[in-house]
């Protein structure tokens, strides 16, 4: 909820030059639009991108896995109508992942914290 609600603020304020003698101008007329055309396309614009390099990342964790985008679209139904990759280590031998594993608590923290940190950077 929070990123909803900020994200659109935190986009004004990001990406739009600043204007340090704002408060010396006089009030815009009340017919004038407060969003031109421009600005809502500019907006919509970096919300798409801001969207697909979260989620981008996001899919790109799974995908490095091994793990297809088809099964990581039916992530609810893994262990029913597909099964895990195996993670083939080093020394220590191959790693048999549960579903749990990669959905669920720790192993969902990795894309997480890459898509915040991506939206954050970003933002910034």
């Amino acid at each position: 909820v929070n990123l909803v609600t900020d994200g659109p603020p935190a986009t004004a304020l990001g990406f739009n030059p600043p204007a340090p003698d704002l408060m010396k101008q006089p009030p815009r007329p009340s017919d004038e639009p407060i969003m031109t055309p421009w600005m809502i396309t500019r907006y919509c614009l970096t919300g798409l991108y801001v969207g697909i390099a979260t989620v981008g990342i996001f899919v790109g964790h799974y995908l490095d896995m091994g793990i297809s985008l088809s099964q990581l679209s039916k992530w609810g139904k893994c262990g029913e109508l597909w099964q895990p990759p195996t993670l083939l280590g080093g020394s220590e031998g191959n790693t048999v992942l549960s579903c749990k594993d990669i959905f669920s608590g720790e192993g969902r923290m990795l894309p997480q914290t890459l898509s915040l940190t991506t939206l954050v950077c970003i933002e910034m």
